[in-house]
């Protein structure tokens, strides 16, 4: 893991960032038994990719889709401090984005960095947490991972 940069620092707060991952694992888990409940009732989502790593966040008559900061900003935990998916993409409210850009925290303010910011991570936790980069993992994975970068923290 590599040690966040100064500029990086300026944001850091440890224990924001483990509250917020527990709080991502909480949602996860919930959808997981969400989906093995219908399961159980017999009801089969027609998007057969629920939890998809390759998307923030899709609704449409076949069901929807999310990856792991998508279902985590439908959550109201996640909405009360700032995050929450405005169209397809994560969006933050109350945060000084043209501070964190005149610090040279961010170039600009996209959907990663967003993300960057919100969980207080650097760009090689944020892929190893949340990018698809890593193939699309499954929700056991990718709650086992931030289990892991949670336990790594502390």
């Amino acid at each position: 893991m590599r040690k966040p940069t100064r500029l990086e620092m300026m944001y850091y707060d440890n224990e924001t960032t483990v509250d917020r991952l527990r709080q991502v694992v909480r949602v996860l888990d919930q959808v997981k038994t969400d989906i093995a409940d219908q399961q159980e009732m017999g009801i089969e989502h027609e998007n057969e990719k629920v939890f998809d790593m390759a998307q923030w966040y899709d609704e449409d008559d076949c069901g929807t889709a999310g990856c792991a900061v998508g279902w985590a900003a439908q959550d109201p935990w996640f909405n009360a401090r700032g995050l929450y998916i405005e169209g397809r993409t994560p969006e933050l409210v109350g945060y000084e984005d043209a501070e964190m850009i005149r610090h040279g925290y961010v170039d600009f303010i996209g959907s990663w960095e967003k993300v960057k910011i919100f969980f207080r991570l650097n760009e090689e936790d944020i892929n190893t947490l949340f990018s698809s980069h890593e193939g699309n993992r499954s929700i056991e994975e990718v709650i086992d991972n931030i289990k892991a970068y949670i336990q790594e923290r502390e």
